[in-house]
């Protein structure tokens, strides 16, 4: 289905079938995706740096014991974030989630 805008057709499908039954709702969102989210975390990773990472989530991804990713533990915390989200897949695994969830919805916040 690359390529395909079916997710847009199912939101615009959806939030007209909200709006039919509840009326007063005027605003809606998607948590997923957030458009040019991981664009911008890329350059904020070239910009920022380790400075964007608080002192645990840096130390969190240097604990990852990942053979791949020991050239770039030497760097930072947040090389190593730009690394897996580079990945495909990286969401299947549970040791990667557990340490990347939380540093990505804070950042997302932001």
């Amino acid at each position: 289905l690359s390529g395909i805008d079916l997710g847009n057709f199912l939101i615009k499908q959806v939030v007209r079938e909200l709006q039919a039954e509840f009326e007063s709702i005027e605003i809606f969102s998607t948590l997923s995706p957030v458009p040019g989210f991981r664009q911008w975390l890329m350059n904020a990773i070239n910009i920022e740096g380790e400075k964007m990472l608080e002192d645990d989530e840096s130390t969190n991804l240097k604990k990852l014991e990942r053979p791949d990713l020991e050239l770039v533990k030497k760097n930072n915390g947040a090389r190593i974030l730009g690394e897996l989200v580079k990945r495909k897949g990286w969401f299947d695994d549970p040791e990667l989630v557990k340490v990347m969830k939380p540093i990505l919805m804070r950042l997302c916040a932001r």
